[in-house]
């Protein structure tokens, strides 16, 4: 099965479904992101406590952005992380900023832009908001990420969304798991599943797997082939 989505070409996404970071999504982040020689700006909005972001610290310079004020730090970035926690609170922070913009510029210079539960659901335009949704970033314009998947039993609420918005493809992403999309293929890493749905039928996709992508700037549906490469 191949995704006809939309998104950017250049630079890499990382997102993350919940629970602990996966070591691998962790090293890849950081890698496309420069390693020590990169500039890492981390967003804690999402969260009402101190979240640690230790694991991305220490292999990167960091600047932490918290509130609008802040956001100049990602005009140089080469990385940018989003904790988990609302969504409600990144958009609602950042929804007359530049933000959007900025994070599409970080990705045409080769950079990375990545997340986690909340972090990973504001990247796509058609936003997971509780039983509803909100307009996020649109990084992934023709596609709906969900997090938590199956500890949460997401599914149902995933496909009532799609059937909303048939020009869209559902990424549903486990905890303890992650999707790194990079040149054209989306790859699967971290210890549990990941499930891509249109309005009709869905794919369980493990660790290592990888989805071949065609970027389209058409809304289009899954590709359904049954093929991963």
């Amino acid at each position: 099965m191949g995704l006809n989505i939309s998104a950017t070409t250049n630079g890499t996404m990382i997102l993350v479904g919940g629970g602990f970071l996966p070591r691998v999504a962790v090293d890849a982040f950081c890698r496309h992101a420069g390693g020590r020689d990169g500039r890492v700006a981390i967003v804690t909005t999402a969260s009402r406590r101190q979240i640690k972001t230790h694991c991305l610290q220490k292999h990167a310079r960091t600047d932490i952005v918290t509130r609008k004020h802040d956001i100049d730090a990602i005009r140089d970035a080469t990385g940018v992380w989003f904790v988990g926690g609302d969504q409600e609170r990144i958009l609602s922070e950042f929804r007359e900023t530049p933000m959007k913009a900025l994070l599409h510029q970080v990705l045409a210079r080769g950079g990375v832009v990545g997340g986690t539960s909340a972090g990973a659901s504001c990247m796509s335009r058609v936003m997971v908001y509780e039983n509803s949704e909100r307009t996020g970033f649109g990084l992934l314009d023709h596609v709906i990420v969900d997090t938590h998947f199956h500890s949460r039993r997401r599914l149902s609420r995933l496909l009532r969304l799609l059937r909303k918005h048939p020009d869209q493809v559902g990424i549903g992403i486990d905890d303890n798991t992650s999707v790194m999309i990079q040149d054209s293929r989306m790859r699967v890493l971290g210890t549990r599943t990941v499930t891509c749905c249109d309005g009709n039928s869905c794919k369980v996709y493990r660790s290592g797997d990888v989805v071949p992508l065609r970027w389209t700037s058409l809304p289009t549906a899954l590709d359904r082939k049954g093929q991963t490469g």
